[in-house]
């Protein structure tokens, strides 16, 4: 749900950006899970904005994948979603 989950990360990406990626990530997961191309873009950007969040977390501390390593966990699982990582760059 963009319209509380979006908000909700932004307002978290200052005080608590380990929160604020993993909200995004879900947001990522499940429009990846279910395949809703119209939204790929829109995670395009999410995953965009937890690059920029990755700096300021601690991963290892967090107990969550760091960026790189989520990354080439989507690309495993949702690698033939060519139409999600042309949007991404990285295509």
């Amino acid at each position: 749900d963009y319209e509380i989950l979006e908000p909700a990360a932004d307002a978290l990406a200052e005080p608590a950006p380990h929160a604020a990626s993993l909200l995004l990530r879900c947001m990522i997961d499940s429009v990846l899970e279910r395949g809703s191309s119209s939204a790929y873009g829109h995670i395009a950007r999410c995953l965009t904005v937890c690059e920029a969040l990755a700096a300021r977390v601690d991963w290892r501390a967090a107990g969550a994948p760091s960026h790189p390593d989520y990354v080439d966990g989507l690309r495993r699982r949702h690698g033939r979603k060519s139409s999600f990582w042309s949007q991404v760059g990285t295509g």
